[in-house]
């Protein structure tokens, strides 16, 4: 009876660790959420580092920097911050056939109340997805 309490609570426990090491960011919509999240905060230098260029190659630490700043300047603009994004509501995941390049389907709402369609174009780099910043 010690050794079948023993073995179950191993499972578990392996189970947990199992679970626990998963990292449900490291897909195109947990990467997405993860970002969203960061601005809704205004964490803007937490939202660079989910961030990759159009060419696959990671920001450097310089452009994660000029990029926090320039929003972060904005917040001080009443019209800007009327339209950053309140709330978010993720959709549809698409991952492209070769399993590099994915899109999710996200719906904003932003602080004046203007909802908006958009597309998160994922891209995969070194194994980890990132959103495309369109730079």
């Amino acid at each position: 009876m010690k050794k079948l309490i023993f073995g179950l609570i191993l499972a578990i426990g392996a189970m947990i660790a199992l679970t626990a090491c998963s990292d449900s960011s490291n897909t195109p919509t947990g990467v997405t959420k993860a970002y969203y999240e960061a601005l809704i905060k205004n964490d803007f230098k937490a939202a660079m580092e989910f961030c990759c260029k159009k060419d696959g190659k990671l920001l450097t630490d310089e452009e994660k920097q000029q990029l926090t700043s320039m929003m972060e300047s904005k917040l001080n603009d009443e019209k800007t911050k009327a339209a950053m994004v309140a709330k978010y509501e993720l959709g549809e995941e698409t991952i492209a056939e070769d399993g590099n390049s994915a899109t999710v389907k996200v719906k904003t709402t932003t602080v004046e109340g203007t909802e908006k369609e958009v597309e998160s174009n994922c891209l995969k780099v070194d194994g980890k997805w990132y959103i495309n910043s369109g730079k």
